[in-house]
């Protein structure tokens, strides 16, 4: 599969493949067969955006996570981040102790 393929289905789901062959690299970056993220556009403040300039935003925000230096990653920036705090919240090592504010995580 094509990194970028999308599979428009509707004016607001779509299935988007961010990892995949790159052809600027001439291979497949990643141990598994791609799969799909399903995106649906929810709400906005503005009018209902475009599905195909939602999907162009999310493939911009998985082309390079500059914070590992990780190139074609399969989720954007933003979720993988909030997955990575989250882990960070829940330590099974800080159960029982006082809860610090989020700026002592970052």
């Amino acid at each position: 599969m094509l990194r970028g393929t999308a599979l428009i289905l509707d004016e607001r789901n779509a299935n988007l493949w961010t990892t995949g062959y790159v052809p600027q690299l001439d291979t497949y970056i990643g141990p598994e067969t791609p799969n799909p993220l399903f995106i649906t556009v929810l709400r906005s403040k503005l009018a209902m955006p475009e599905i195909k300039t939602v999907l162009n935003d999310i493939m911009g925000l998985t082309k390079i996570n500059y914070n590992s230096c990780n190139f074609n990653d399969g989720l954007p920036v933003t979720v993988r981040f909030a997955k990575m705090v989250g882990e960070v919240l829940t330590m099974g090592s800080a159960k029982g102790t006082e809860r610090q504010p989020f700026k002592y995580y970052v």
